[in-house]
């Protein structure tokens, strides 16, 4: 009857939703997505402003000062007591021992590292959208058999009044049916409840709006469970560790000499030869400085960097190590759900076929009907059971393409 309806729901228009659409949407509606770009965008104007190192910088500067006392020869002071000036310098980098390199390569790193961190978490969202898909799917199920089984309660009913026509029953009997098909449609009305629950969350989750006419497609059993782990996660451990490496680079670089050109241009009245003079001068040349105040910190900046690396390796190998943990688990519950599903498949035949001939004993009367309901709602426990284990199997599937992202 649920199968049905749904049917009837897509053929008069009704959305469709698979489990992969819906990863698509959460990870879309999410709002850390928004940050991916901006990380981008942050990357883009460091590794610009790195690049403008190699480009000439230019600097102004002027200065006006008087003397008190000044040298003199035969009573005649030789520099002017007033002096000023005004000059233009500029400075191109030749050679500045691979910082800015060093610097790009740490921008493109730490942007990294930023990016495969949001990815992380943004695959957190399949595991909720399993769960809460899954769980639509189990209650759509317990809907359907609930419709079946108070199809088998309405049969029931009107075959004891038949009976009663017959004399074969009583109202007692009548009675005791009826309060069953109320306990049916108390258990219908739970269901709904919990699922449109479930539906509420997945809605929220996607930004879509979804209602109990939404036909969400069941995803199909995976065959091959496969053990290679490619999790956004080692890929945020592998940028981490190559951002430790971008920081030793600039620690390297920090120890190498650097090499410019420099020129000044200026207009003044300040040296011997221009006395009481005002004149152009320039200066050019070649400048050569090496600091070796970073030799002091850089064997601590290494080995605080190598500590780091070797955390990342460590928090690197306990992922692996629950992840692994996990599959073993899921791969033994799927197994377990597989032997669970055959057992219940002849558990149905055969209380089906007991509720059939119980259905006909009590037409009989050689059974009373409160024996009747006894067998009817075995069989509808034992159908409930199995597809509550053939979820469960579909569930610890995904489960487990979840833990490993193959």
């Amino acid at each position: 009857m649920f199968f049905c309806a749904a049917f009837c729901a897509a053929l008069a228009g009704a959305e469709t939703l698979t489990i992969y659409e819906c990863y698509k949407l959460a990870r879309e509606n999410y709002p850390m997505i928004k940050q991916f770009e901006l990380i981008r965008e942050s990357e883009k104007y460091d590794l610009e402003n790195a690049t403008r190192g190699y480009l000439p910088q230019f600097s102004i500067s002027a200065n006006a000062m008087y003397l008190s006392d000044t040298p003199d020869i035969m009573g005649m002071s030789i520099l002017p007591r007033s002096q000023y000036r005004a000059q233009i310098g500029a400075t191109q980098v030749i050679w500045d021992g691979g910082n800015i390199s060093a610097k790009k390569r740490l921008a493109s790193a730490r942007a990294r590292a930023e990016l495969e961190k949001n990815e992380a978490i943004l695959y957190g969202l399949n595991d909720r959208v399993n769960r809460v898909f899954f769980g639509i799917l189990l209650q759509g199920e317990s809907l359907r058999l609930n419709a079946i089984h108070q199809k088998d309660i309405e049969d029931a009913i009107s075959s004891v009044e038949a009976m009663i026509a017959n004399g074969t029953a009583n109202e007692y009997d009548l009675s005791l049916m009826k309060v069953e098909l109320m306990n049916a449609k108390q258990k219908e009305s739970e269901i709904k409840s919990l699922r449109s629950a479930y539906i509420r969350m997945l809605s929220f989750l996607i930004n879509r709006q979804i209602d109990e006419s939404t036909v969400f497609e069941r995803p199909k059993s995976i065959t091959e469970l496969k053990s290679e782990i490619l999790r956004p996660e080692m890929e945020y451990y592998a940028a981490s560790e190559d951002l430790f490496d971008a920081e030793k680079d600039s620690v390297d670089a920090g120890l190498m000499p650097k090499i410019s050109l420099f020129g000044y241009a200026g207009y003044g009245r300040s040296s011997l030869e221009s006395l009481r003079e005002k004149k152009f001068y320039g200066l050019g040349g070649v400048n050569f400085s090496w600091s070796f105040g970073n030799f002091y910190t850089e064997r601590n900046e290494r080995l605080k960097i190598d500590a780091g690396k070797k955390m990342v390796r460590a928090q690197a190998e306990e992922f692996l190590f629950k992840t692994r943990l996990k599959m073993i688990q899921e791969d033994g519950e799927i197994k377990k759900m597989q032997e669970l599903i055959k057992r219940d498949d002849e558990i149905v035949r055969l209380r089906n076929s007991i509720a059939d001939m119980a259905r006909e004993r009590m037409k009989n009367g050689t059974i009373t009907t409160t024996d009747f309901i006894k067998e009817l709602n075995a069989k509808e426990l034992s159908e409930q059971t199995r597809i509550s284990h053939s979820i469960e199997k579909l569930s610890r599937e995904y489960s487990y393409k979840y833990l490993t992202n193959n």
